[in-house]
């Protein structure tokens, strides 16, 4: 028997995990520098009027995204090894597990203009859980070949029938 080849899964979820972990180091940055401003900072860089109210709404602000960055950063635990992510277990070890495959692109725009496309694979399993797996633009086509191969009942692209039918498949999960 061959070894099952996940490495355009891998890949992409150490993508996936680096991406949370930058976006957990801003927050965590961002939620601490509110909250030390809140703390130590003098009343007159808070405005004229009630400054009490800004100190208290940037403490409750950096706390939430303290929070935030915290539970992101725990995330990012849980996919720091590939093989044992969320998201690749049930591809390597229950893939008909995998109930619902599709595509999302995200374009950044400038001016109106498109400068960038990036793309992610959503896979759904049979617990009603909508994975994320970030992928480079070219690795698309081969992480899509490869969940095709391993979860060929389940559905590909997305509609309205297929959101429905998931909705209905969390909410008997729950």
């Amino acid at each position: 028997m061959t070894a099952l080849d996940l490495s355009p899964v891998h890949g992409a979820v150490r993508r996936s995990r680096n991406i949370n972990v930058g976006v957990a180091i801003l927050s965590l940055v961002l939620g601490l520098g509110m909250l030390a401003g809140a703390i130590w900072a003098p009343d007159s860089t808070m405005g004229e009027q009630n400054p009490h109210r800004i100190r208290i709404a940037c403490g409750v602000i950096g706390g939430i995204f303290t929070l935030v960055a915290f539970a992101m950063l725990a995330y990012a635990r849980s996919m720091w090894r590939p093989e044992t992510a969320p998201v690749a277990r049930p591809i390597a070890e229950r893939p008909d597990d995998i109930r619902w495959i599709y595509v999302e692109q995200m374009n950044a725009n400038v001016a109106g203009h498109t400068v960038r496309k990036t793309h992610a694979v959503k896979v759904g399993d049979a617990a009603g859980k909508l994975h994320t797996l970030m992928t480079k633009n070219e690795d698309v086509d081969r992480v899509l070949d490869l969940l095709r191969a391993r979860a060929p009942n389940a559905r590909y692209g997305f509609d309205r029938d297929a959101a429905s039918a998931f909705k209905a498949l969390k909410r008997r999960a729950a």
